[in-house]
């Protein structure tokens, strides 16, 4: 399989096809069964840093957030990825905006309804504005606000040629 920049690509299959596995081999979580997989010149085995600095992963499953607030989630994320000072304030803010939360960025993780905790991994997936976005079965969960959101958000990144890779 080979994915130029830029391109989307919807992968369509069946529950249990492998789609999930396909993603998360993507983005370094799990080792290729066999063959090889490089993405913009980097082999996953010796270089999976390299490559997650350039993905943002959206898994397809909330998971139980803590009790923290959504902005001080996002901090940590951010720092965890190297963000630091008031470039890592500016991203929180950006990604907050742009998936729809600004108004709940005091609001704690584990009180925000299954969408709005969506829309929380779609803004992770964001802060450090990845070359590469997967996004594994990405409308599950979301209203038809948080669909078009999506939409949207796949359409921005066709514009200003990120890849996107999604499952279904």
């Amino acid at each position: 399989l080979s994915i130029s920049a830029g391109q989307t690509v919807a992968v369509v299959g069946p529950t249990a096809a492998g789609k999930t596995s396909l993603l998360e081999t993507f983005a370094t979580l799990l080792p290729p069964r066999s063959g090889s997989l490089t993405i913009d010149g980097f082999a996953a085995g010796r270089q999976a840093d390299a490559i997650r600095r350039l993905v943002g992963y959206v898994p397809d499953g909330v998971p139980a957030w803590p009790a923290i607030r959504v902005d001080e989630c996002l901090e940590l994320f951010a720092a965890a990825g190297g963000l630091r000072g008031p470039g890592l304030t500016e991203a929180v803010g950006r990604v907050l905006a742009t998936v729809g939360l600004a108004r709940l960025a005091g609001s704690r993780c584990d009180a925000i309804t299954t969408g709005q905790r969506k829309r929380l991994l779609l803004a992770r997936s964001l802060l450090h504005e990845p070359a590469i976005l997967l996004l594994d079965n990405p409308t599950a969960g979301l209203d038809p606000a948080g669909v078009a959101l999506v939409s949207q958000l796949v359409n921005d990144a066709q514009s200003i040629g990120r890849t996107v890779v999604a499952s279904f």
